[in-house]
């Protein structure tokens, strides 16, 4: 009796197979990175298995993006060759690239993605799934202003304005056209909590081609750690405004060449005119010299 009964179970096990040889399934393996960054990429994997019996003719699959998420391209449709592959291979992998939302808060969201049996590209009765994507706002901001002049130090305020602490942070000053820095170019400043802030300062000198009186702009460049480990970079500009002695140095001497150009030309101006006003002095007390004795002469006569 008991072999009839396992003889029962074959059989009804052999025709399940015969009626559906293929048993789709679909689950998202990998994303990367964990979590996902506002404003960044997220690679999205997922395996495909129960299409290696040839009579299914592989798969499709289609993914539908939702907010925050988004494909830069209008390829979300792949479809997979299954089959009977070499080494007995019985799972298939596939990739999204997804661009997130830089305004996107933290948090699980959705995505939807449709699959079934065979290459096909209307997915009207196709089965659907949803998976988890995790997004955190790990980053965070900087306000750099500028704290003091003088001369040509400056100090700069770094203020960690974002939601998340910044660690390892450097502060530095690039090459760039209208600045050059003497000294050190870059400060260690350690870790900002947010709402934290710092001085750093710099020797900075204007190159030729700057325009005095107007505000220029100094490249900032801020490198720090983010909460997940990564090392981030950030650019800002800070206004500086020339005035006085914040001059290039490479102008000062031709200045000084102009200034001591000047002060000769005063001081031989200076000397001619004295030298005028003693003449015509000496002139005039020479004639009124002799107009007395001609007066004293026509007086005893």
């Amino acid at each position: 009796m008991k072999k009839y009964c396992w003889i029962a179970i074959l059989l009804l096990a052999l025709m399940a197979v015969k009626a559906d040889p293929c048993f789709l399934q679909v689950k998202m393996l990998n994303q990367d990175p964990y979590p996902a960054i506002p404003g960044d990429y997220v690679k999205i994997v997922f395996e495909v298995t129960g299409i290696e019996n040839p009579i299914c003719n592989g798969a499709s699959i289609k993914l539908l993006p939702e907010y925050p998420f988004s494909l830069d391209s209008d390829i979300s449709t792949q479809s997979i060759k299954g089959g009977y592959i070499e080494n007995y291979k019985t799972s298939w992998l596939v990739g999204y690239k997804l661009r997130i939302d830089k305004n996107a808060l933290t948090g699980d969201y959705s995505i939807n993605l449709l699959y079934q049996e065979g290459n096909k590209t209307d997915f009207s009765s196709a089965k659907q799934k949803t998976f988890k994507v995790r997004v955190e706002d790990v980053q965070t901001d900087f306000d750099v202003i500028l704290q003091e002049q003088s001369g040509s130090t400056i100090t700069l305020g770094i203020i960690n304005i974002g939601k998340n602490a910044a660690n390892s942070v450097i502060v530095r000053i690039p090459q760039q056209d209208n600045f050059r820095v003497t000294g050190t170019s870059e400060q260690i400043i350690g870790n900002l909590a947010p709402g934290d802030y710092t001085l750093v300062s710099f020797d900075v000198m204007p190159r030729r081609n700057i325009t005095q009186f107007i505000e220029n702009q100094l490249k900032i460049r801020i490198d720090y750690t983010d909460t997940l480990g990564e090392r981030k970079m950030i650019m800002k500009d800070v206004g500086i405004f020339f005035q006085g002695n914040f001059t290039a140095r490479n102008q000062l001497p031709k200045i000084q060449a102009k200034q001591t150009r000047f002060q000769w030309q005063y001081i031989v101006i200076a000397l001619l005119s004295l030298a005028v006003v003693y003449l015509f002095k000496k002139n005039r007390k020479e004639k009124e010299s002799a107009w007395i004795e001609r007066v004293k002469k026509s007086e005893k006569k």
